[in-house]
């Protein structure tokens, strides 16, 4: 889990798509860090934080989400870091199954 997301560094849409058009980003990745999923991207020896349009850090709750706008971005292979994530389904379950106990 990534502890301090915001010491990354945050690239947002429009330099995310100058980054993708000239080859900048060397790989990417998903991971877990403590407000959600966020992507990681590899740029040059450096890793930031894909952010929103209006500024900061773009968190996914679900696996599809992160998956899906990578490759939005055209970005079609990546890594998955999911060490402590559990997905919320399964939690949600989790609650159900014990107040069917009680």
């Amino acid at each position: 889990m990534i502890q301090d997301v915001d010491s990354m560094g945050v690239i947002g849409p429009m330099a995310l798509k100058d980054l993708l058009a000239t080859n900048d980003i060397k790989g990417a990745s998903i991971r877990f860090a403590p407000k959600g999923l966020i992507v990681v991207l590899k740029v040059g020896e450096n890793e930031r934080v894909m952010g929103l349009f209006r500024g900061g850090v773009r968190y996914f709750q679900s696996m599809d989400g992160a998956a899906a706008a990578l490759r939005q971005n055209g970005l079609l292979q990546f890594d998955v870091d999911a060490t402590g994530w559990t997905p919320r389904r399964t939690v949600l379950r989790g609650q159900k199954k014990e107040q069917d106990e009680e």
